[in-house]
């Protein structure tokens, strides 16, 4: 009896082995005609029994049906998962662990790469719509891909920190950009987003010493000049922002940012209080040089014409108080210094009211017209200013 009892558990066990490959078979059948739903059905199945589970056929064919239900145009198919590529891609690693002969390697490796491929299409979309955040999930899971193969993807890997960068998450930008060094994959850019991060995270010898460590890298890029400037710049470091400008101007003379930059180190000497006067008098003439040259390589330079006016407007103020402070009988001084500002009020207007024309709602530049159309006597100005600022602070 005992006999009989062993040799029916026996039987109904090989039967349901049998069962089960015969899933994983009908599997294949149901993908060649089509019938996803059928095909998903068998191969989970076949996947959630411990035989059938054991082997590597199973896990591949179960890759293939979520790569063709994520591939499906038909609405029946489509809500069958709801992430099916995600599901073929760990169908997949789970079939390269199983298969130790390599029976189906090459056909996985195939059939991952195009999932890459999708990943990297879908990402670079995107990219291409600003929807950041969503870019740099599918670039690291294209990238991701390229991990299980044994390969590090530093294309993928770099537009995901980009993307991070962009989408203001710092920390995951920070810590894909260090992969790339730990990979020896360093562009220019990955130097400067990493500073320009640190230095919103106020980490300020961090952001220094990296992008110390891209201009050794490399000495002649212009980019990394220029963020290195704007590190010292923000850390107040203007002596070495202006020598670091100089140098960017000998590797090209006709980058008006450069100038504008130039002109707006020279600005903030100029107005500086705790200068000297001739200090300060030599600044104002190297910064309205910068400017002029800014506005001749790009005339419609917004910032430029708003930093030459106002450095024209900031001039007439420093004359008025000095002929605020003279002595009521030194009428000549008085009036040449009234004079001199006079003239420096009809420098700025035309820069100004161009600052106007390329931003018309600026109300910055609308103040600052104002007053000189006030100063000049011109009603009629003033008159139009006071609606623009009136219809633009409701």
């Amino acid at each position: 009896m005992k006999k009989v009892i062993l040799l029916c558990i026996i039987t109904l066990l090989f039967t349901g082995a049998m069962a089960q490959n015969s899933k994983v078979q009908s599997t294949w059948n149901y993908l060649r005609y089509g019938q996803l739903d059928k095909a998903k059905t068998a191969i989970d199945e076949a996947s959630q029994n411990a035989e059938t589970a054991a082997k590597a056929k199973t896990w591949y064919y179960r890759g293939n049906v979520y790569l063709e239900i994520s591939k499906s145009k038909e609405e029946k198919y489509m809500g069958l998962d709801p992430d099916p590529l995600k599901v073929a891609v760990e169908s997949y690693k789970k079939a390269v662990e199983l298969d130790t002969k390599k029976e189906f390697y090459d056909d996985i490796l195939s059939m991952l790469s195009g999932i890459r491929n999708m990943f990297y299409n879908k990402a670079v979309d995107g990219y291409s719509k600003k929807q950041f955040k969503d870019a740099m999930k599918d670039f690291a899971s294209a990238a991701d891909i390229f991990t299980t193969l044994g390969q590090f993807d530093s294309l993928a890997i770099y537009n995901a920190a980009i993307c991070a960068e962009y989408a203001e998450d710092y920390p995951v930008a920070t810590k894909y950009f260090l992969e790339l060094k730990e990979n020896k994959y360093t562009p220019p850019q990955v130097y400067i987003s990493l500073s320009n991060i640190y230095r919103i995270d106020n980490q300020k010898d961090k952001a220094l010493s990296i992008i110390a460590e891209g201009r050794k890298a490399y000495p002649d890029d212009l980019n990394l000049i220029i963020a290195e400037t704007n590190l010292y710049l923000a850390f107040n470091q203007t002596e070495k922002a202006l020598e670091n400008l100089q140098l960017a101007l000998k590797k090209d003379t006709t980058n008006a940012t450069i100038y504008f930059a130039i002109g707006t180190n020279y600005n903030t000497i100029a107005d500086d209080t705790t200068k000297s006067k001739d200090m300060r008098h030599d600044a104002f003439e190297r910064a309205e040089d910068a400017y002029i040259r800014s506005l001749r390589l790009t005339p419609n330079f917004f910032d430029a014409n708003y930093n030459l006016g106002a450095l024209y407007v900031n001039k007439v103020v420093v004359l008025m108080e000095a002929a605020g402070r003279l002595p009521l009988d030194a009428t000549s001084e008085y009036d040449a210094l009234k004079k001199e500002a006079d003239a420096y009020i009809y420098k700025a207007l035309p820069f100004l009211e161009k600052a106007s024309e390329l931003q018309p709602n600026d109300l910055n530049t609308l103040y600052s017209l104002k007053q000189l159309y006030t100063r000049t006597n011109q009603t009629d100005k003033v008159k139009m200013i006071n609606e623009k600022i009136s219809q633009l602070s409701r």
